[in-house]
């Protein structure tokens, strides 16, 4: 009887991101887990590679699974529902037809290695530096890397939900940090530090602006660091959401 590959493949995607992610934080693994069914098979490189693409709509993924929640839940669960909101989009209907699973499936049988992109490994240091600055860990749970996710200058357009189909516009994208941000603001984890989301802490930084979550309403919040400075090549120079 032939065993089913699932479980080896997604325990090698989780494997990819080392040792900077929260193993006790059920909602990143499975996003993790999950992401390798949206993988891309590089035939050239011999790899099935864990891009930007594969991790969204993975987070997509878990969140439609999961039952809704006004107040609590996930980033997963967040992320789901504020599509569904604002796009009216199908998401089951969608991510079934854009799922790769049967070429990862062929690329792994054919000894292809399971590989994060750089695009993830750079936005995962950059989500440690969240983790960090906002809980005092350096491990990181789903919210850590989809904020890093979505502040990469790199990709601000966010090109990967295309497919979906949807080109968020800048405003999009700032509306849905601003999501991001007023979920976690309205349950942190305890002893979090919710203000270091909001403005950057780094002592060599200009411009800075000191706020709490009570003093600016989260429908007003703005993209106060100037352009130059979200661009800079330190990621201390850029707040975390904003």
């Amino acid at each position: 009887m032939q065993t089913d590959p699932w479980p080896e493949i997604e325990s090698a995607a989780l494997g990819t991101f080392g040792t900077s992610v929260n193993l006790n934080a059920p909602a990143l693994v499975s996003v993790i887990r999950r992401s390798a069914r949206y993988a891309n098979a590089d035939d050239s490189a011999r790899q099935i590679v864990i891009d930007r693409r594969a991790f969204f709509f993975a987070v997509i993924a878990v969140g439609i699974s999961e039952a809704p929640s006004a107040t609590y839940g996930n980033a997963a669960t967040w992320f789901a529902n504020w599509l569904r909101a604002k796009r009216g989009l199908n998401l089951e209907r969608v991510l079934n037809e854009l799922t790769g699973s049967d070429k990862v499936l062929d690329a792994f049988n054919r000894k292809y290695n399971v590989i994060a992109s750089g695009s993830i490994k750079n936005a995962l240091t950059l989500a440690v530096e969240y983790a960090t600055r906002t809980v005092s860990r350096t491990v990181v749970d789903l919210r850590h890397l989809c904020a890093a996710l979505l502040n990469d200058v790199a990709h601000a357009g966010l090109a990967e939900f295309a497919d979906l189909p949807w080109k968020p516009t800048d405003v999009e994208v700032a509306a849905l940090r601003r999501e991001l941000f007023g979920r976690i603001a309205s349950n942190p984890e305890t002893n979090e530090n919710v203000s270091a989301w909001g403005a950057s802490s780094s002592a060599g930084c200009h411009a800075q602006r000191a706020w709490s979550p009570g003093s600016l309403p989260i429908g007003r919040l703005s993209l106060w660091m100037p352009p130059a400075m979200r661009s800079g090549s330190s990621p201390m120079c850029r707040p975390l959401l904003a």
